[in-house]
């Protein structure tokens, strides 16, 4: 019996339970049906993609928020799934199916590989139950609860060697991305969409200035359609396109509704890394001043009054930019100073809210202190957001502060090297694939390890921003190896020696000049 006849048999029977399973638990709610289903499409895809199941690491995340299934969006999915994936690569590749390489990169691969054994040391210093699997009211018995980060960290390397050991070639893996990128884009439509007609469902679509409405419904797509415009696009052609500035403008606009500054400064970094590698960055600071000047005159002469609350709350962080609602430039001033604020008390060590500087005081806190804020929460004796309980709790609201708290100063050290050896890797890579085929594809993906960077020192950073971005550099470091295999990336620490041009000159006289295609482009 052949394969194919074997594949389309299992299939046909996994649809047929599917069915009868859907149909079964239909009236026991969304959440008991939703574990068999979800395993039996998991199996489906599997039998239909084989070899290229790791296209659904990219595909399931978009996906499962399209679904809007609440209880899901907490869930890292793309690591779950790649934990997953890598037990069934090595089954088939027991089988005979697959083979398995490793793409190395010895220096990613070392600075990754320090960086996990210390973040692991922290546990065994400050070890943790993990919160997940307690009641954190009911349950006594445990002294330190937390440790999600912990979960990210297993499933982000579980993710880091699932990717380096999948055979790849250049052409195929960009088409798996074109394919990748286009789901996420139809599932982020669908995702936008049903946010639309629940906010117009709710009249909550409206953002009235005087509310201070802020609405973060198009983050997601306007992010994808901007990094995708000036990944694929130079300055010159997007600014002669009407449709291309449109989508920028568009795209820009629906990011700044939500009031998230962040964002914006994420924006022109991807705007102007990308038009560095196209090699139009001077080129693109021209039209950046314009606009900043436009900007400047529009807000003065007060056309901009009526502008949604969250484009207002950006633009009031915009030096000389003036705006009509004072209240979100109040706030934007007053979220600055609340961060400023705590990160005194960080500093401080009379505060007592870090106990080690040079450890760090782990992932966990406090179960009998947890336990009485959730009490007092529920009782309504404390609000949430409060200052102190956000200090207590650990969230820094800034990166290298939550290293120094959970790690200490050696693990601060620790993954700053770590993000420089990301950073040169990931620029190198990118200068390599911005001549190549689906170079916009590469790019968007390769570039996400820049901005997880970005988040976690510019913003409100975590560990799990870090662990984020395994899944990227696995990516950025299979690039690097591929790249090396066909000569088009010169490695690190390579020994040439050097040949006088008179030397050369005199060797292609003897033996001829190289033939074409022996000398290679080296970046």
């Amino acid at each position: 019996m052949g394969s194919g006849l074997v594949k389309t048999i299992v299939v046909l029977i996994l649809l047929s339970a599917l069915a009868f399973v859907v149909g079964s638990l239909s009236s026991d709610g969304l959440k008991s049906a939703m574990a068999p289903v979800g395993l039996l499409v998991l199996g489906v895809s599997l039998m239909c993609l084989g070899r290229y199941s790791w296209a659904l690491v990219f595909i399931l995340p978009s996906a499962v928020s399209a679904l809007d299934i609440s209880f899901l969006k907490e869930l890292p999915i793309a690591y779950i799934t790649s934990g997953g994936l890598l037990v069934y690569w090595l089954i088939m590749y027991i089988m005979g199916y697959v083979k398995i390489t490793w793409h190395k990169s010895t220096v990613i691969d070392i600075a990754t590989l320090i960086f996990s054994l210390y973040f692991a040391f922290t546990w065994v210093m400050h070890p943790v139950t993990i919160s997940a699997f307690v009641n954190e009211i009911t349950d006594v018995g445990y002294a330190s609860i937390g440790g999600k980060d912990y979960i990210w960290f297993v499933f982000a390397s579980l993710t880091y060697i699932f990717i380096s050991i999948i055979p790849m070639e250049m052409d195929r893996m960009g088409k798996l991305l074109k394919v990748c990128f286009w789901i996420t884009v139809f599932c982020l439509l669908i995702t936008t969409a049903k946010g639309v007609l629940l906010a117009a469902k709710k009249q909550a679509d409206v953002l009235v200035e005087g509310e201070g409405a802020r609405d973060s419904g198009f983050v997601a797509l306007g992010t994808a359609i901007f990094t995708y415009v000036v990944c694929k696009y130079d300055i010159v052609r997007i600014l002669c396109s009407p449709w291309k500035i449109i989508l920028i403008v568009a795209s820009t606009f629906g990011v700044a509704v939500s009031g998230y500054r962040n964002l914006i400064l994420q924006f022109a970094v991807v705007g102007l890394f990308s038009q560095f590698l196209k090699r139009r960055l001077l080129l693109t600071l021209l039209p950046c001043a314009v606009f900043y000047v436009a900007l400047l005159v529009l807000s003065h002469g007060g056309v901009l009054n009526n502008i949604p609350y969250g484009v207002q709350r950006v633009i009031s962080s915009v030096p000389g930019a003036e705006v009509s609602n004072r209240r979100a430039a109040q706030e934007a001033k007053a979220s600055l100073e609340w961060r400023y604020q705590m990160w005194e008390w960080a500093m401080d060590p009379s505060s007592g809210y870090i106990k080690d500087y040079t450890w760090g005081d782990g992932f966990g806190q406090s179960a009998y202190w947890y336990r009485l804020y959730r009490i007092n929460l529920n009782r309504g004796k404390v609000r949430y957001g409060d200052q102190e309980i956000f200090a207590k709790q650990g969230q820094w609201h800034s990166g290298p502060i939550t290293a120094i708290h959970r790690t200490g100063y050696v693990g601060l050290c620790l993954v700053s090297m770590w993000s420089l050896v990301v950073v040169f890797y990931t620029v190198r890579v990118c200068l390599f694939v911005r001549h190549i085929k689906y170079s916009e594809y590469f790019l968007y993906y390769l570039m996400s390890t820049l901005l997880i960077i970005f988040q976690f020192y510019a913003s409100a950073g975590t560990f799990i921003h870090i662990f984020g971005g395994y899944f990227y550099l696995a990516l950025v470091k299979m690039v690097f190896s591929l790249g090396i295999k066909c000569g088009h990336i010169k490695p690190l620490f390579n020994k040439q020696n050097y040949v006088p041009l008179m030397v050369k000159a005199i060797e292609d006289v003897q033996h001829g000049p190289a033939k074409p295609g022996e000398q290679v482009a080296k970046v």
